[in-house]
């Protein structure tokens, strides 16, 4: 499903090209959110527990990370061949396992634990 939203996010924002920037950003942002929320009500209904102390960090991860990421890639989408966004695209989840190895190292060699036994 993953990979299926995201080729609908990347084909829909090649053909609009009237919404740019950080309005483009707003709309990706809008459009997720409904997305997954329907997808974990229809998983797992509205039992859904988050601590309160959880939500700062949430809001920090959404605004600062996905909210300025969003807003440079999207707003750039449009000056890139295809190709160079399939790339980025590519590289995206790969850097983020590359960063999650070095800044949570514990977690990471709990993983290959569990991969090697």
């Amino acid at each position: 499903m993953s990979a299926v939203m995201y080729s609908i996010m990347v084909i829909f924002n090649k053909k609009c090209k009237h919404i740019i920037g950080l309005e483009n950003s707003v709309l990706q942002l809008i459009i997720s959110f409904l997305t997954v929320t329907v997808f974990i009500l229809i998983k797992s209904g509205f039992a859904l527990q988050i601590s309160s102390n959880d939500w700062v960090w949430i809001l920090t991860l959404d605004l600062f990370n996905t909210g300025i990421g969003c807003y440079f890639y999207f707003s750039s989408i449009n000056n890139l061949p295809v190709q160079t966004v399939a790339i980025c695209g590519y590289l995206e989840p790969l850097s983020a396992v590359i960063f999650s190895g070095y800044s949570l190292p514990k977690i990471s060699h709990t993983l290959k634990c569990s991969v090697q036994s």
